[in-house]
């Protein structure tokens, strides 16, 4: 019988399926002692007393099953040590430990190999998150988590701990060097009393802290909802603040019924709320602003976030990678019956999967931007006038296309960039190609062009 690969023994032994006599009888022997401190581990390092058990770190103090330290011993008796090829074994053999011990279907193309659980946590800071974030820790937790937060010019929030009445655990608080003594409170607010420890290892107090609960006592009243189907019928909802017993209600109906006319009020058009944009600074401060393009211009001067109303990323201020383009946007000429904003318009339509034909959408009178927000479910359409080409990339690096209408009429679309260059869809000419980073911005600030963009809802 051919000998499974290191990984499938693995997952044989602990389901209890060897693949050969050897495995069935061989026993692990979890009493021995195996003295660490002779090996260069990291876990032993600093010099504990012999009667203490560092348990710091996630390093376990039993032996390596044999099948692979005899794997690893094989593999070192070959002299040369390449990079290896992907065979995948590791992939497969974890997905199927998850679907045996878990029920859980697993694709081995979800599993991913890093060196350690640090690695990946760089790795998915880097991703979803841009410097000057916050990310969030549940102390007490593995203490690289702090330094490998700050390190990649993140800022660190952590969870102080906080019960109800009943034990549920609400909130954590700890602070690195810091010890609460005592704690007070005034209204919503929680006062803590805390020390620190000076050069000589005294306790000497510092300054208080606060956590103020964001929960609001909403004060519960009835409420009457009409809803006018055609003249002289309404539904009238009633909503009370408290239950109540359904066969104890009493309906009174009056003997003459005196029609007023409509009650309802029409707010003019002027008076109808505006999209508000909420711009967020690193220290957390709050600018609520109603132009997408001036609240993405203030976001960059201060490296800050902009959110939306309904809580999604409207663009936040990071380093973009090196280069990107939406590869599905391909070069389409302009023709007698499309001009370029319509081209453009179709091309991003067809890129959400949507056939449209925005000449005729046009023809009707319609803006560009109420073509693109009637057609564009779930997407929160954005006018980004004002805004820089360097702040509008942010759009195509998450594959998201830039509509840019040019002063003439004529439209582009923004589908990429590298280092150097932007990457346009011209249906005047009918092709994609880039253009110089710094000739393209002038380009379109010399045209007065007006951006458009959009983001999931």
């Amino acid at each position: 019988m051919e000998p499974l690969p290191i990984c499938d023994v693995i997952f044989a032994r602990q389901n209890g399926q060897c693949s050969n006599e050897k495995e069935k009888t061989m026993k692990r022997n979890f009493d021995e002692l195996i003295d660490r401190r002779v090996s260069e581990c990291k876990k032993y390092e600093p010099s504990y007393p012999k009667d203490v058990i560092p348990m710091w770190i996630a390093d376990t103090d039993f032996a390596v099953p044999e099948e692979i330290a005899e794997a690893i011993q094989k593999r070192a008796e070959h002299p040369c040590f390449g990079y290896p090829v992907e065979s995948f074994e590791f992939e497969r053999a974890a997905a199927r430990w998850e679907k045996v011990r878990f029920g859980w279907e697993v694709d081995p193309e979800w599993v991913k190999y890093s060196n350690g659980v640090l690695p990946f946590l760089m790795y998915a800071i880097r991703a979803f998150a841009y410097p000057g974030d916050k990310v969030v820790i549940q102390p007490p937790v593995y203490p690289p988590f702090q330094a490998i937060t700050k390190n990649n010019g993140c800022q660190l929030l952590t969870n102080p701990l906080i019960q109800d009445e009943n034990g549920k655990v609400l909130k954590t608080y700890e602070k690195a060097g810091v010890y609460v003594t005592g704690c007070s409170m005034n209204e919503n607010q929680i006062i803590l009393d805390r020390v620190e420890k000076d050069g000589e290892g005294n306790f000497v107090p510092c300054e208080n802290d606060q956590i103020v609960s964001g929960v609001v006592d909403v004060q519960r009243s009835n409420k009457i909802i009409t809803i006018p189907l055609e003249e002289y019928k309404n539904i009238t909802e009633i909503q009370m603040k408290s239950d109540l017993d359904g066969k104890k209600l009493k309906f009174l109906t009056p003997k003459e019924v005196l029609y007023e006319g409509s009650r309802e009020i029409q707010i003019p058009q002027s008076q109808i709320a505006e999209e508000s944009y909420y711009v967020y600074s690193p220290g957390g401060e709050v600018t609520i602003m109603s132009a997408a393009g001036e609240a993405i211009n203030l976001a960059n001067d201060i490296a800050g976030t902009v959110m939306g109303e309904s809580g999604a990323y409207i663009w936040r201020r990071g380093r973009l990678n090196v280069k990107n383009q939406i590869m599905a946007i391909e070069g389409v000429p302009v023709t007698e019956e499309k001009n370029s904003l319509a081209v453009c318009l179709d091309s991003l339509f067809s890129y959400e999967g949507i056939m449209r034909n925005s000449e005729y959408l046009l023809a009707q009178g319609k803006t560009v931007q109420e073509v693109l927000e009637e057609n564009l479910d779930g997407m929160q359409v954005l006018d980004l006038s004002g805004c820089s080409l360097e702040s509008v990339l942010y759009y195509p690096d998450r594959e998201i296309p830039v509509l840019a209408i040019l002063g003439d009429g004529n439209a582009v679309l923004i589908i990429g960039f590298n280092e150097k260059n932007v990457v346009l869809m011209n249906p005047e000419m009918g092709s994609v190609y880039k253009m110089g980073m710094n000739e393209a911005a002038q380009w379109f600030e010399e045209t007065g062009c007006h951006f458009l963009s959009y983001v999931k809802k």
